[in-house]
């Protein structure tokens, strides 16, 4: 059951990027909604109507307990007929897929079949995690690719993805990635003891600090060689983009670990820093 506290300053969160991207009064579609965190989010921020997917019962009975979603049904994206939902056929400006592709069999069957719920204008909003995260690579170089809990390595994961395979992967199934943004992670901690040539090498890519891949993919007239050159190139995030929220993320290590992002203590201290400033 995944759940954190969501807050519109929370730069680093793959669901506030991804939240920017939707417009306010949208009718979304959040695929594998989890506990409706993010569901709970974008109706507070942008007025949106919200539909609900989700595989884990558990996590069905919190979302709906937001009482913010039109509907939620349990769906197993592995084998869910699109036939069965004929009354969502053409109907979301937003279908938000926030860390679900990467835990599916087949990702290409998923968005052929979550297709046909977009509207003829209408776009899928993505996030995946990198594999090529500093992490992966300072554990591949000593021969580990240990599973975890959370991140990455999750243990639920099946598909893994780096900014190529990704773009083949939306090319694939006649998609063009119009908009791309990441969150980034420190990776100092991952590659110590490593010869300082390979540190170097891997600190030298500004692609081994993100952690996850956010973008906006709309169908396209046409297939993989025509627009894989386009996809590619929106999704090559390169330093400029990276650098302000890494120096932020570096500033503030105390007080990461004091207050985590998306505990209720971080919103209490953020709520007597805004009364303090006057701003509510």
């Amino acid at each position: 059951m995944y759940k954190v506290e969501l807050q519109s300053d929370m730069f680093n969160d793959a669901r506030v990027i991804a939240s920017k991207w939707i417009a306010p009064g949208s009718l979304v579609l959040d695929v594998g909604c989890a506990c409706g965190d993010f569901g709970d989010f974008l109706h507070r921020v942008k007025d949106v109507q919200i539909h609900g997917f989700e595989y884990d019962k558990k996590s069905l009975e919190q979302a709906a307990s937001k009482n913010v979603y039109k509907s939620l049904s349990q769906v197993d994206l592995n084998f869910f007929d699109p036939h069965a939902y004929s009354d969502f056929h053409g109907k979301f400006d937003v279908v938000a897929l926030i860390d679900v592709l990467e835990h599916t069999v087949n990702p290409e069957i998923v968005l052929k079949k979550l297709k046909v719920f977009l509207k003829p204008d209408g776009a899928f909003v993505v996030s995946l995690p990198n594999a090529s995260f500093g992490e992966v690579k300072g554990k591949v170089l000593r021969d580990n690719f240990e599973y975890t809990e959370m991140g990455v390595l999750d243990k639920t994961h099946l598909r893994f993805y780096t900014f190529n395979t990704i773009a083949d992967l939306f090319s694939s199934v006649s998609f063009k990635i119009s908009k791309c943004s990441a969150t980034v992670g420190l990776i100092d901690e991952f590659l110590s003891g490593l010869p300082r040539v390979v540190k170097k090498y891997i600190k030298g890519n500004p692609r081994s600090y993100i952690f996850q891949y956010v973008f906006v993919a709309k169908p396209a007239l046409g297939h993989d060689p025509i627009f894989y050159s386009e996809n590619i190139q929106v999704m090559d995030i390169q330093w400029a983009s990276i650098k302000k929220p890494l120096r932020a993320i570096k500033g503030h290590p105390i007080l990461n670990l004091l207050l985590p992002v998306g505990t209720r203590r971080r919103s209490f201290v953020r709520g007597l820093i805004h009364m303090v400033r006057g701003e509510i």
